[in-house]
């Protein structure tokens, strides 16, 4: 098919996205995502680098994400969930008293915002006391705002290279200016929306099971009793075994990515056929498509963490379950997200029993 004007292969046999993620990566190691990173320094980030520019920089980051150093960050990110619960016990307050609702998807987006701003920016940002506080405020607009109107944006997005040779850019340039004046003093690092989307799909999906939800608070309450003051620490949350499942099944259901893009490097003969993805195609993996395939997932919009259990998780093809991608390019936080929504989700339903 064709993305725009980019000739775009949509694979869906299992084996050959196992062949095009980890088998031969070397001939789909780019996604030909737009980069500009002279003109637009905000864009030359891990997502969408190339070439060796990818490869020195996935070199460079992933010392930042073993699991030593997760587990001291984990230390500041439990300082950030205290402050969630202050600002839930807030919105909580109010609420009873304008008989409203709590927005959940904002307190969680204003949790990461500050997880973010402490262990990539040494920021203390206050997203969680002032919802506009500029730090978020800005988070907010990256992922609301666009610089032209969608028929550009989508040109710019199925015709990278072309709109890198054109100087083109995409994000404002108020967010690149705000963003870069802290990246000049830390590093870069992204990391806002996905674990707050993940956390709000997760809760709204307990409030709708409250039986998931009550087993989820259980098992959160038995591990912490055994630890020192209650208190929330990387050691623990591997304990939360189920809770893990549920996280996972939320991943599956919700989707962070909807699907995974490679670009050939060179012509690419699909082993055991006689067809050839031409040098410079697209190849398209529909991680929610597979996701929500019923052949795979029996009653696949059935929120049920049980598909998570040691022996189903084995039972599947291993490509079957791709919320951080696989091989060489996939998502280099994946722990570091899981860590950070655990620890909200946890600070969380401790203290609260959530509804629809």
């Amino acid at each position: 098919m064709f993305m725009f004007v980019k000739r775009t292969a949509l694979i869906i046999d299992l084996d050959l996205i196992k062949q095009v993620l980890i088998k031969d990566f070397n001939y789909f190691q780019d996604r030909g995502a737009f980069n500009n990173p002279r003109d637009d320094p905000l864009t030359g980030h891990l997502f969408s680098l190339e070439g060796d520019e990818w490869r020195a920089m996935r070199h460079k980051l992933t010392p930042v994400f073993t699991s030593g150093k997760i587990k001291h960050m984990s230390g500041v990110v439990v300082e950030v969930g205290h402050r969630l619960f202050d600002a839930m016990d807030k919105a909580v307050t109010v609420s009873r008293v304008e008989d409203g609702d709590v927005e959940i998807k904002d307190l969680c987006a204003r949790f990461t915002t500050d997880v973010i701003g402490s262990c990539a920016f040494g920021l203390e940002c206050n997203s969680l006391q002032d919802p506009n506080a500029e730090f978020r405020a800005m988070g907010r607009k990256h992922f609301e705002s666009r610089r032209h109107p969608q028929i550009v944006h989508s040109f710019i997005m199925t015709n990278a290279k072309l709109a890198k040779k054109l100087r083109v850019k995409m994000l404002p340039d108020d967010i690149t200016d705000f963003f870069m004046s802290a990246v000049r003093n830390t590093v870069f690092v992204a990391g806002f929306e996905t674990s707050s989307s993940t956390m709000s799909f997760c809760l709204y999906e307990l409030a709708l099971n409250q039986d998931i939800q009550q087993r989820v608070r259980q098992k959160i309450d038995s591990v912490l009793s055994s630890t020192e003051g209650g208190e929330i620490t990387y050691d623990a949350l591997a304990e939360m075994t189920y809770l893990e499942q549920v996280l996972a099944e939320t991943l599956r259901k919700y989707s962070i990515v909807s699907h995974l893009v490679r670009e050939a490097n060179r012509d690419y003969k699909v082993p055991g056929t006689d067809i050839v993805i031409d040098k410079g195609s697209n190849i398209l993996i529909p991680v929610y498509n597979i996701h929500h395939d019923p052949d795979i997932y029996s009653q696949p919009e059935k929120f049920d963490p049980s598909r998570f259990d040691p022996e189903a998780v084995k039972s599947r093809h291993p490509m079957a379950y791709l919320p951080f991608g696989d091989g060489p390019r996939n998502c280099i936080g994946l722990r570091f997200g899981k860590i950070q929504a655990k620890i909200g989700l946890v600070s969380l339903l401790r203290h609260f029993k959530f509804a629809a």
